[in-house]
């Protein structure tokens, strides 16, 4: 890579770094790309040969963001114990993201999939694809793994299950923690509960009966 290419890769993840933070700050419709280039201390002219329009800017943001749970999630993958033991902390990590106080990556996500930028081809439309693929590839380790150790239950089909277990607990958290309890419901249905109930049933049915 020369240096100029170098350069180039680096003004740009300067520019992402700057609006991850504005808009995780802000939210995604109260920042514009001169609050960025201002943040990322170009002008707006820059800003606008590494990012045409807001959406592939807010598209790159939610890479870095995914590709960061990407890798936290591979990381459990290399940790010690059962394959069912890793995906047991998959799911915590989850549960996690409703503790920050403000919420400000679950509201993120949310706003994100309201916002639904195009997904014409581009760099950032490109690196979309390649995170989810790295994901499920992510997933599917662990479900070798659960195949080899016996953790995980053989007479379902556990690719299709893993997938859809983390990307559900994804989904529920991120609407979950966004709603507010009410007291006066006749039970009582906190936000930690309910994640803690999904969390058991998910993996209540991928337990082996033996």
């Amino acid at each position: 890579m020369s240096k100029r290419q170098q350069q180039k890769l680096e003004r740009r993840d300067i520019i992402v770094q700057a609006a991850k933070e504005l808009i995780l700050q802000r939210g995604i419709h109260d920042v514009q790309l001169q609050d960025v280039a201002q943040e990322a201390g170009i002008g707006i002219a820059t800003l606008y040969r590494y990012f045409p329009n807001k959406e592939q800017l807010v598209l790159a943001v939610s890479n870095i963001i995914t590709q960061q749970m990407t890798e936290a999630l591979r990381a459990i993958t290399t940790t010690a114990g059962t394959a069912y033991e890793q995906l047991e902390c998959m799911l915590d990590y989850y549960i996690e993201f409703s503790d920050e106080p403000e919420h400000r990556f679950l509201k993120f996500f949310r706003a994100f999939e309201q916002y639904k930028p195009g997904m014409e081809e581009s760099e950032a439309h490109a690196e979309y694809l390649a995170i989810r693929r790295e994901l499920v590839t992510v997933l599917l380790i662990l479900v070798e793994k659960g195949k080899q150790d016996g953790s995980l239950r053989s007479d379902i089909d556990l690719n299709v299950y893993i997938v859809t277990a983390i990307h559900n607990m994804s989904h529920f958290t991120t609407e979950t923690a966004l709603i507010q309890y009410d007291p006066m419901l006749p039970l009582e249905l906190t936000m930690k509960k309910q994640l803690v109930l999904l969390k058991d049933m998910l993996l209540m049915y991928v337990r082996p009966f033996h």
